[in-house]
């Protein structure tokens, strides 16, 4: 299925995602191998060959270097066959703003694989120490979605008494797989941990300074405007199958509140006109970003 789906979130093609959501929700489930989220080898290569989490990477590290509005509305897309999917997307999408911020052979060691994909936090946390030529790092830091599937971490810390961002490899990363929501589920948005990590001072940015310029720049729009781009299609695609079903429940149930719950009928509907102009009003402020 997952090449069906991918088909139609790239194409648009609402009827596939309105006649397929139900399904696709329970086949997300079943491609996740552990029950707070992991996706199968099988999933992960459908995504790896399609490029979903390299959306916004340059073609220098491999990536599509999509436009913001159609790489939005890939995730929205997403998020209206299932919420965890979408949400994963806007997660491993994300990442891509720290490759300016990188030096050339840091960010091409990282990102340039046909599997890179980061989790992280930015929650201040933990210490690097420098010991010799390289820095210690301890830290713990919670909410990392994706975390099953990363190739890198990210995550801020203090450094010389400043706060800094830093890349953890992974296989120096501990996982505590504490996530345990009622919404979405298979997020695996688990705690990470450093344990004396060692890493060089190359390994450490900031988001003050941008270090190389590529021709696909995500640098040139602030951080928070490019998380916005990510997140906004997530809140979305997640409103939009929910009121679609609303709809859909009117439709099905009108004679029978027309004639018996009136007044339910006339709220539910105006509800629903309510959301498709509010939905209206939001993406013309979105396509301004």
């Amino acid at each position: 299925m997952w090449e069906e789906a991918i088909s139609a979130i790239k194409k648009s093609d609402e009827s596939w995602l309105k006649n397929n959501h139900h399904d696709f929700k329970l086949f997300f489930e079943s491609e996740n191998i552990l029950p707070l989220g992991k996706l199968s080898e099988t999933a992960l290569s459908h995504h790896y060959k399609h490029k979903l989490f390299k959306m916004f990477v340059s073609e220098k590290y491999n990536g599509l270097a999509l436009d913001f509005l159609s790489a939005s509305k890939w995730i929205e897309n997403a998020s209206y066959l299932d919420g965890n999917w979408g949400w994963l997307l806007a997660i491993g999408v994300g990442g891509a703003y720290f490759i300016d911020f990188l030096p050339h052979e840091i960010a091409d060691h990282y990102f340039s694989s046909e599997n890179a994909l980061v989790a992280g936090s930015g929650k201040p946390d933990g210490e690097a120490i420098k010991k010799d030529e390289k820095y210690t790092i301890n830290g713990k830091w919670s909410f990392c979605s994706g975390a099953e599937q990363a190739s890198l971490f990210t995550a801020t810390t203090t450094k010389d008494n400043q706060l800094t961002a830093v890349i953890l490899p992974k296989e120096q990363v501990e996982i505590w797989r504490d996530w345990n929501m009622i919404g979405l589920p298979f997020t695996c948005s688990h705690t990470i941990i450093a344990n004396n990590i060692e890493v060089t001072e190359n390994h450490f940015f900031s988001l003050q300074q941008v270090i190389q310029e590529n021709s696909y720049s995500l640098s040139k729009i602030s951080f928070l405007g490019f998380a916005m781009i990510c997140f906004v299609p997530v809140v979305k695609g997640i409103s939009k199958c929910f009121w679609n079903q609303v709809e859909e429940l009117l439709i099905e149930r009108q004679s029978t509140w027309q004639e018996y719950q009136s007044k339910r009928y006339l709220f539910i509907k105006g509800a629903c006109e309510n959301f498709k102009q509010t939905l209206l009003i939001v993406q013309e402020k979105y396509e301004q970003i």
